[in-house]
């Protein structure tokens, strides 16, 4: 059994360079299809993958790298996993963190709650007061042991016409500087 402790320290986290599109995908692949066993069947799990190796999720992806949004965790300067984050709307309070995966062999590690605390921060320092997620059903403990609640359930539509389930999550990392409280 590897040593966690020294894998959680051996993990560098830096801001996941465009080079690194295609090790994105695959971590991304790796983790949707080791953690979907139990919730999706295999049509599902091929079709989610297919998605992530469409041009419109690599577009996605490489705008939040492009934007400095995608953070990874690299062992031995090998991608082992991603987080990241994005506004909803100009201006709005409100982040959307996206992407986290972490390879199975990392998993349980430490590595994915050290880098949905660094996105968590970013978000923050740039003004946003709650973040929402969308998970997995094999996700989403991981975000309610992070201090998500969750607000409801429901489907993502993953071409072609395939409809996903998933769980969406919220978190209030402060309340509004206009709030009041008696």
């Amino acid at each position: 059994m590897p040593d966690r402790a020294a894998i959680f320290a051996a993990a560098v986290l830096a801001l996941v360079p465009i080079d690194e599109m295609a090790a994105v995908r695959y971590v991304h692949g790796r983790s949707l299809r080791d953690g979907g066993h139990g919730w999706s069947s295999e049509a599902e799990l091929d079709d989610y993958v297919a998605y992530i190796s469409s041009a419109t999720y690599g577009a996605e992806v490489e705008a939040a790298i492009v934007g400095g949004r995608l953070l990874g965790a690299f062992i031995d300067q090998r991608l082992v996993g991603t987080a990241g984050w994005s506004s909803l709307v100009q201006g709005s309070p409100v982040a959307r963190i996206r992407w986290c995966h972490v390879l199975p062999l990392y998993w349980r590690m430490g590595i994915g709650r050290r880098m949905l605390a660094e996105v968590e921060g970013a978000a923050e320092a740039t003004g946003h007061t709650s973040l929402i997620a969308r998970s997995t059903p094999n996700a989403t403990a991981f975000f309610e042991r992070a201090g998500y609640g969750i607000t409801s359930y429901g489907t993502r539509l993953v071409p072609p016409e395939r409809n996903l389930p998933v769980t969406f999550l919220r978190k209030n990392l402060r309340a509004p500087a206009s709030a009041t409280f008696f």
